[in-house]
């Protein structure tokens, strides 16, 4: 797998949101001068509206008029929920767009305004340069422009209802008084781990590639079928991840692109992109876990991150050097980020909340294991900790606090187990189905795998 180029400056940003004028724009004339139950929408306006939203593009509404009336039309004509995050008053359009920008949590280079009047346009246009405007003569062909153009996956049209669900979220989030550690604790978010192609997914994999912005390694958009799958083979390999919470499904939200060079000790992360909505919720920290995870499992102990600086990467540019502090190496074209040593990574277990289930690592769960030698459990008051033995120079002291569960776990992996013979262990313990507890299990075998506690037998 080799790099792939940075960035064209002559590459067509994608647009993520339509922002729609109203009167003389979706419709002839002005609503609030007219007699008629609906006005006379403008030609094409619906099947536009509507083939945007199928295509994952978001609509909005910027437009100086009165609320109730708006809403009261469109939600007559059907077209109401199709808007996300309406703006209807009489201030500034280029306040509008920056509200929208905001809440969805996109660049105002990604925003398209259409409307009516040349005033208007100028002067979104006099504040946000990047913004692109369109006039209403324009709605007819606007689906075959390449800005419009976007790829699309099996979850492209639920687009506008994965905001709605992160709209919720923010709703809870505000009005629960909850820190920022309680309310992701609250979410419940589960991460799932793929490797490899899956044919559910590819499409979503790619359109992920080519649309990420902010949280994108190499800025490289020229992918397709063909090129992703020869990604994928030997000794390179594609994860993907999907999230969900207690409010819904967020879909595949990240991708990286993975190359092993034992030659070097080294895995190579390729590419990695993220969805904004996911990497604020500790799902950075989660991925590059999870990349952890894989170096182990193919027996190399060093991550090198190549990045190219685009001018919109910024954040995954400041991800990289917090988890590769110390260990960057700028360049002309970005910079190269090490993890050193995957082993003392894994250890220090940034924090994060994410639970990870189906993981590329779930094969381990047919592999034997045993307890290393040289710890023991030690009782202090009520409490049972796992101590290396001072005995054994080589081994640093630690303590760890084990509740019963782990106890037993500790004491039955004496002997060589599996996952799957320690969770049919537990379970005939505690008198309780075995799918009840193979998630504790893992979890603590993962624990105790990067605390360099298990070995294989």
């Amino acid at each position: 797998m080799s790099d792939k180029p940075r960035i064209s400056v002559q590459e067509i940003l994608p647009v993520k949101c339509v922002v729609w004028d109203l009167d003389g724009t979706l419709w002839e004339g002005v609503l609030s001068e007219q007699t008629g139950e609906t006005p006379a929408f403008k030609a094409n306006v619906v099947r536009t509206i509507k083939e945007l939203d199928a295509r994952g593009i978001l609509n909005s509404i910027a437009s100086k008029n009165e609320h109730d009336l708006i809403q009261k039309c469109l939600v007559k004509v059907g077209l109401w929920d199709y808007f996300l995050l309406p703006q209807i008053h009489w201030g500034a359009k280029s306040e509008s767009v920056r509200t929208i920008a905001t809440m969805l949590g996109i660049g105002v280079d990604s925003i398209a305004l259409i409307d009516d009047e040349e005033r208007e346009r100028a002067e979104v246009k006099s504040v946000f340069r990047c913004v692109r405007t369109y006039t209403p003569n324009q709605i007819d062909t606007l689906l075959q422009l390449p800005e419009f153009s976007v790829p699309t996956s099996e979850t492209t049209s639920s687009r506008r209802q994965m905001y709605i669900e992160e709209f919720k979220r923010k709703e809870f989030r505000d009005s629960s008084a909850l820190t920022n550690e309680q309310f992701l604790s609250a979410l419940n978010l589960e991460m799932t781990v793929t490797e490899g192609v899956a044919p559910e997914i590819e499409h979503r994999i790619i359109e992920l590639l080519r649309r990420a912005n902010n949280w994108h390694m190499t800025g490289h958009r020229d992918w397709d079928s063909n090129n992703l799958h020869a990604c994928n083979g030997n000794e390179a390999f594609v994860l993907s991840y999907s999230l969900k919470d207690r409010f819904g499904e967020y879909g595949c939200i990240g991708v990286s692109l993975l190359e092993i060079d034992k030659s070097k000790d080294s895995l190579c992360v390729h590419e990695l992109v993220m969805s904004c909505r996911a990497a604020s919720k500790t799902v950075d920290i989660a991925i590059i876990y999870e990349i952890a995870q894989s170096a182990v499992s193919h027996g190399v102990n060093k991550i090198v991150f190549r990045l190219f600086k685009t001018d919109r990467n910024m954040p995954m540019q400041r991800f990289l050097r917090s988890i590769c502090t110390g260990h960057i190496s700028n360049n002309e074209d970005g910079f190269v980020a090490e993890i050193p040593d995957v082993s003392v990574f894994l250890h220090l277990r940034p924090k994060c909340f994410v639970r990870v289930r189906n993981s590329i690592n779930s094969q381990a769960k047919d592999m034997p294991m045993k307890a290393k030698k040289g710890f023991s459990i030690k009782t202090l008051g009520e409490r049972c900790y796992l101590t290396a033995d001072t005995s054994d120079a080589l081994k640093a002291p630690c303590l760890i606090l084990l509740n019963k569960t782990g106890c037993l776990l500790w004491e039955l992996l004496q002997k060589p187990q599996t996952e799957d013979s320690l969770a049919e262990s537990l379970s005939q313990k505690f008198g309780i189905g075995k799918d009840e507890v193979i998630d504790d299990v893992h979890d603590f075998i993962v624990a105790a795998t990067n605390a360099n506690l298990i070995e294989d037998v």
